[in-house]
């Protein structure tokens, strides 16, 4: 779904391509959690299904944990002026756990802008790439003890 945008000048082009080609999810929300647009480029990935949380709050929808750290992160956005990030793992529609980095920017006196990014691939690889340097670590530790 996309967001709503009149006009048919080129920036509005320009700005639907822009929308078209990021991977995040993206959510304006006021700054008492409620959701009032929503983009995104794989809805299943998404929380919840659009007809369940456009003008609802994030404590209506969201798991207590990930919707009060995003309320206290949308509340420090806007009393600083300055974006917000945090990290969470999430159910998704689908039913799969994943993981998602959020930015909280400040768009307006009463709104900003949540960018999600689904971050499962990269932590995925992530968490292999350490455990193979732990194997081999413990492969070389076993090598150095046998040679003595």
């Amino acid at each position: 779904m996309a967001f709503q945008h009149g006009g048919n000048s080129w920036y509005d082009d320009e700005i639907r391509c822009i929308f078209e080609a990021l991977p995040d999810k993206v959510f304006v929300v006021d700054a008492d959690g409620t959701i009032i647009k929503h983009h995104t480029n794989r809805p299943e990935h998404l929380l919840a299904l659009p007809e369940d949380f456009l003008g609802k709050k994030l404590v209506d929808f969201l798991a207590p944990g990930v919707a009060n750290r995003l309320m206290r992160s949308i509340a420090a956005a806007l009393s600083s002026d300055a974006p917000q990030e945090l990290a969470f793992k999430a159910t998704v529609v689908s039913g799969e756990e994943r993981d998602f980095d959020a930015r909280i920017v400040p768009c307006e006196s009463a709104k900003v802008l949540i960018l999600i990014r689904d971050m499962t691939d990269y932590m995925q690889a992530e968490r292999e790439r350490l455990e193979a340097e732990r194997e081999a670590e413990h492969f070389r530790r076993k090598l150095a003890d046998s040679g003595r």
